[in-house]
């Protein structure tokens, strides 16, 4: 709920909450000297209270500051974000990230893409896969990835379901676990299906992309010209090949 009302904000809400919890920050630490001698414990909780309203201020504000000034773009084409007080450690290593160099950035996902199919079992087959496609960009290396994955698991599907069809056939299996294993092997052969589906879909994706997505269709114009007397009739058509006659000649073609 929290985040939600923070995304509704606006910019100058965010500066003047910041600006009320520096102030308040500072009447806590105020009081908190007073009472450090009559109630110490009490004392270091309300400096942690000041504490954290600062740095809730400093985000507000730091935000502010970004949203105003002059953005920063990164190689990869987002912007680079403030620094989040709260979390200044993820904070700089996203920045850091986002100022990497088009090369580096490259490098990374290059390994980050690799890393996710070892993951899956699949990097032999989306290097392969890779290959054969001729990816050249980043997005087309994610595809032909996506495609080694989705037919990898399709497969262990189809394989599991066969499994569980064979157990149909044990002798002296009950009428239960026949449907159990029935029904097991409908919903893997499902979810096979439509990963197939999911793989040739990908495959049309791709060679949508390398024709720019245009579609082409040729007209032909064929020109005749037919001469007919009075009376008579005519028939045009493209070119006809002739039957067999009844003594096994060949009747004429008519073009």
């Amino acid at each position: 709920m929290a985040d939600g009302t923070e995304r509704t904000k606006t910019t100058r809400q965010r500066v003047d909450a910041g600006l009320m919890n520096k102030q308040r920050a500072a009447r806590m630490r105020d009081s908190a000297g007073t009472l450090m001698n009559r109630d110490r414990i009490g004392a270091v909780g309300l400096k942690a209270d000041a504490d954290r309203l600062d740095r809730e201020a400093d985000g507000a504000l730091d935000r502010w500051r970004y949203t105003m000034g002059s953005p920063e773009i990164t190689p990869g084409n987002e912007l680079v974000p403030p620094l989040n007080q709260a979390d200044l450690d993820a904070s700089e290593s996203i920045r850091d990230v986002a100022r990497q160099s088009v090369d580096m950035l490259a490098h990374s996902a290059s390994e980050q893409r690799m890393e996710l199919a070892l993951k899956n079992d699949s990097l032999s087959m989306s290097l392969e896969m890779a290959r054969e496609m001729k990816a050249r960009t980043a997005n087309e290396k994610a595809l032909a990835h996506q495609d080694a994955t989705t037919h990898k698991l399709a497969m262990e599907f189809m394989a599991n379901a066969g499994t569980q069809l064979q157990r149909t056939k044990q002798v002296g299996i009950s009428f239960q676990a026949f449907q159990i294993y029935s029904v097991e092997a409908a919903r893997m052969t499902n979810a096979a299906t439509r990963l197939m589906a999911a793989f040739n879909e990908a495959l049309l994706t791709d060679a949508r992309r390398r024709k720019g997505g245009k579609q082409s269709m040729t007209v032909k114009h064929v020109h005749q010209q037919v001469q007919v007397n009075d009376g008579g009739q005519a028939i045009v058509a493209g070119s006809v090949k002739g039957g067999r006659g009844a003594n096994g000649g060949s009747k004429g073609a008519t073009k």
